[in-house]
């Protein structure tokens, strides 16, 4: 329980108001000019007029609060002061409205249950001058006293709520005073690790109140600076915590009053060192002395006027007063799915049908896990991560049978219409169903339950939000491509094996299945091979790196040692990572160019005598591979090794970017083409893709390669392309099929915005341009368009040093690709994308990621 609320001790007090019932809070963090998601809680006060319910009542009261969104409950039996005598009105030690301690223990530890917060409440009411004198403050210390030694259940509370009205007018600013420092110094030294929160009241001169009560002079008569002055003068003296400034729409506080000294106090408030809160008072009920109602128009706007900063909504009465009772609890529903994003459907990449319920599954102590014998690695890292974050620790049992209170992971054959990556997703209030007709699907309906609930799942930490629910709804989902992925180049720039789990991790987070390792390339090999173990005691090393651009002469050079590789033990390692993520690895291995780092380490297999080292520019090397019978062997011995360590059904050679000057030049070279029947140099790739295709064919592996493998004479090939549709459409006619890496769409090493304030990149690829990305040529067939295998982020690191770097430049672009691979096109919307990641990127927050921050997502 973070903070207790209650206010009321067992004095003699005469009743002179029946007050509010049920009060709504609802807390927001500023998102203004950061742009960032809204988190907050929906609050329940309940005051004099509920004090005479039962447990049933307030198990009822329970039960509709849950479905409502709340997650905090305030008891505030309201002690006032009588700003005549300076007596305190304790309503509930009234005869007719009064609670024990039994029953105020049994809604706490109901709340608690729940996972609820619970926040106390404070002296409340006009003051005035009388609030100076030594029986106020001895009777204010009483109230506080009681309730922290009479209710054994409230040690736990973080804090006071203090709230008096008026604060800084004439007639109570002395009373103000005293309330803060006096009563405010009591507390802090009192209780010194709860939090103190003022409220002090905010309305306007035509306020039917303020006239009842003669008070003239209030805020609106001061500027806003001369307000946020007064404001830091008082908290310069006052030991508070939390500044909740209160207004009212019942009061006749104007919007235009509102967007005039909000973001001032706000910002004195800041200045000092405190938080901000405004505390909006909200009549949804009848004329209430003589008050009337607030009409939903102008609550609404006086939302909307405070979205930018954590808001307490009051609602009076809303469940005494059936036509304004709806009207309001949908209002206050809207506003919560607007800037309450854990309580909304945020999911990336987007689910193919969603039907959001009322209602929410409260996780708890005694919420079990469920699931068939092949689903429970998913159930383990399911609870696992629950258990951190929440600390929670659910029960798995070896039994599948349906509970209460229970998260199931379930095995379906009926649910094949969906694929294997397809699932279905049911939460209800008591119980939450995941299931699939394959081990595939129940791990992207776990990755979709995750998004469901608060950010705080991907901590891997406990965290101080233990109020884990999930709001119920019915998902069914399946992808719109089977190859959905990201390429990560490690020949570049060496990652560490920890890093690239990571990365793996991202990639099933965003239901992507394939991880496209590039392994080696001119400028180092990064993978052990056995039978040739100086491909990474040399070739995995160069002895410095180019700065800047490869292109800018004269070439500037860092002087530093880079370099690295993997085991065949960590490659397995990662290997079996990927597959428990249901993601198969693709290694690429260059051939018959990209080299020169495996010709460094054996010159032999080159085309001139000269030694050459790793190389330390960017670009493309004109060193390439001879095609001697010796240096096919050499690439199969490799290739053989690579089958070893990567299971997985695909092969990448490359085959990209082959400067043909040295077989030009080559005597031997030219030899072996004649030997070979060949016309000349131009017909070497084709040949030699052709003898790789024969060799991943006949271990029941299939060929990748970037679209310069491609040829008439070859065909049962999967094609990268990256040059547009033309080489796109000319694969699929030959008979091939196509992963789309366009690189004007999807490389990930351009700038995302503008240049000038960006680190180093190439070209220009912003995220809007990511999303728009349709990778099905309109001039293809039906039967062609099947082909289009799905689309993969290339994220080359030439001028990404270290795993930083990389995420900043994949992040939050890579979210978009996972939305293009996975989303069906007619359920994408590029508004609605950067809503839902606005409060994913506090996901990727959570998990440590270096993205991007959202600045004009329109760039």
């Amino acid at each position: 329980m973070d903070v207790l609320s209650i206010q009321g001790v067992r004095l003699k007090a005469r009743t002179k108001f029946l007050i509010i019932s049920v009060i709504m809070f609802c807390c927001l963090d500023c998102i203004g000019k950061t742009q960032s998601p809204i988190k907050g809680t929906f609050i329940s006060l309940a005051s004099d007029l509920h004090l005479g319910w039962n447990e049933r009542d307030w198990a009822r009261e329970f039960e509709s609060m849950s479905k409502l969104g709340f997650d905090t409950l305030i008891i505030q039996c309201v002690a006032k002061i009588d700003p005549n005598s300076g007596q305190v009105i304790c309503f509930y030690n009234t005869s007719k409205f009064k609670i024990d301690r039994c029953q105020t223990d049994w809604i706490i530890a109901e709340a608690e249950k729940r996972g609820w917060k619970v926040y106390t409440g404070g002296i409340e009411d006009n003051v005035g001058d009388d609030a100076n004198n030594p029986k106020f403050l001895e009777l204010s210390k009483m109230v506080s006293d009681e309730i922290y030694s009479k209710y054994h259940l409230f040690k736990s509370f973080a804090g006071f709520y203090i709230s008096t009205e008026p604060m800084l007018n004439d007639a109570g600013e002395a009373g103000s005073a005293a309330i803060y420092s006096v009563y405010g110094k009591y507390l802090k030294t009192k209780y010194p690790d709860k939090k103190v929160v003022i409220a002090p009241f905010f309305a306007t001169d035509a306020s039917k109140r303020c006239k009842k009560k003669n008070l003239t002079k209030w805020w609106h008569d001061r500027s806003p600076d001369e307000m946020a002055a007064q404001m830091r003068s008082f908290l310069k003296k006052c030991p508070v915590d939390i500044v909740a400034v209160q207004d009212s729409t019942c009061w006749d506080v104007t919007m235009t009053d509102l967007r005039k000294y909000l973001p001032v106090i706000a910002d004195g408030v800041r200045a000092e060192g405190r938080e901000f809160w405004v505390d909006t008072e909200v009549f949804s009920t009848p004329d209430y002395e003589n008050y009337s109602p607030a009409p939903i128009s102008r609550i609404a706007e006086q939302l909307e006027i405070e979205k930018n900063y954590k808001c307490i909504m009051y609602c009076f009465n809303w469940n005494m007063d059936p036509n304004g009772s709806e009207e309001t609890r949908n209002l206050y529903r809207q506003y919560r799915n607007m800037y309450f994003p854990e309580n909304v459907i945020s999911i990336i990449p987007a689910p193919l049908k969603i039907e959001q319920k009322t209602g929410f599954f409260q996780v708890s102590s005694s919420t079990v896990i469920l699931s068939d014998k092949e689903a429970k690695n998913i159930a383990d890292d399911f609870a696992k991560a629950l258990s951190l974050s929440a600390q929670i620790c659910p029960d798995i049992p070896g039994s599948t049978k349906s509970e209460t209170n229970c998260i199931q992971f379930k095995i379906n054959a009926g649910l094949k219409a969906l694929g294997r990556e397809g699932y279905r997703l049911e939460v209800k209030e008591n119980n939450i169903l995941i299931e699939s007709s394959a081990i595939e699907g129940v791990f992207y309906g776990m990755q979709t339950l995750r998004q469901l609930f608060p950010v705080e799942i991907y901590a891997g930490q406990t965290t101080t939000n233990r109020n884990f629910r999930v709001p119920c709804c019915i998902i069914e989902d399946m992808p719109r491509f089977k190859w959905r992925g990201l390429n990560l180049d490690v020949s570049r720039h060496f990652m560490p094996k920890e890093f690239v789990k990571k990365y793996i991790d991202l990639l099933a987070m965003h239901k992507m299945n394939i991880f496209h390792w590039h392994l080696t390339d001119d400028q180092g090999w990064r993978i052990e091979i056995k039978k040739y173990p100086k491909l990474t005691s040399v070739g995995a090393w160069r002895k410095e790196t180019i700065v800047g651009y490869w292109s800018t002469e004269p070439h500037i050079y860092d002087g530093k040692p880079h370099g690295g590789y993997y085991t065949q033990d960590e490659i397995r390692e990662i290997v079996a990572y990927a597959k428990q993520r249901c993601i198969t690895i693709v290694p690429e291995i260059d051939m018959p160019g990209h080299v020169q780092a495996a010709l460094a380490a054996y010159p032999q297999f080159g085309n001139t005598d000269e030694l050459i080292s790793v190389w330390t520019t960017w670009g493309v090397s004109k060193n390439i591979l001879n095609i001697d019978e010796e240096t096919i062997q050499f690439c199969q011995d490799i290739i053989t090794e690579v089958f070893d360590l990567f299971p997985g059904q695909y092969i990448h050679i490359g085959g990209d970017e082959v400067d043909t000057e040295q077989w030009k030049n080559s005597a031997k070279v030219q030899s072996r083409i004649r030997e070979l029947g060949l016309k000349n140099e131009s017909e070497i790739q084709p040949w030699f893709t052709r003898t790789m295709h024969s060799f991943v064919t006949k271990h029941n592996r299939t060929l990748v390669g970037w679209e310069q493998i491609l040829n008439d004479a070859l065909s049962g090939i999967i094609v990268e392309t990256y040059l547009g549709e033309e080489p796109t459409i000319k694969a699929i006619k030959s008979g091939c099929d196509v992963v789309m890496a366009t690189s004007t769409e999807v490389y990930l090493d351009k700038y995302q915005g503008d240049p000038n304030k960006e680190p180093i990149a190439t070209g220009f690829t912003p995220l809007k341009k990511v999303y728009s990305y349709e990778p099905v040529p309109k001039s293809l067939t039906p039967s062609e368009r099947k082909r289009i295998l799905g689309v993969e982020g290339q994220v080359w690191t030439e001028y990404m040093p270290n795993p930083q770097h990389i995420e900043y430049m994949t992040f939050p672009r890579a979210c978009a690709i996972a939305e293009v691979d996975w989303t069906s096109p007619d359920k994408k919307d590029y508004s609605d994308f950067c809503t839902r990641l606005k409060y994913h990127l506090e996901r990727l927050k959570k998990l440590n990621v270096n993205f991007r921050p959202l600045t004009d997502v329109n760039e």
